[in-house]
């Protein structure tokens, strides 16, 4: 299981370390699509249309915390909004 991750999506660890997933163990994965939980597929794939819909997830291996940067790239086809918190 598990769906793309937005596209052009890395956040980046303590250490610079480059990461392509989002609340999964898996790169280019998020955390809804890995575990099923996302309806049409996974929501931060920038698929969906016509609605707002928001994939959440949590990084869980202390070892890459804490985000030190996310890039991700918007176009006039994927457009996304990204808040990091607690």
């Amino acid at each position: 299981r598990g769906f793309s991750l937005f596209p052009g999506t890395t956040w980046y660890g303590p250490r610079g370390d480059a990461n392509q997933n989002w609340g999964s163990s898996i790169n280019y994965k998020c955390a809804c699509g890995e575990v099923g939980m996302c309806s049409n597929g996974c929501y931060c794939d920038g698929k969906q249309t016509g609605t707002l819909t928001t994939d959440k997830g949590r990084i869980m291996n202390k070892s890459r915390l804490p985000v030190s940067k996310i890039e991700f790239t918007q176009s006039q086809k994927y457009k996304g909004r990204l808040i990091l918190g607690p």
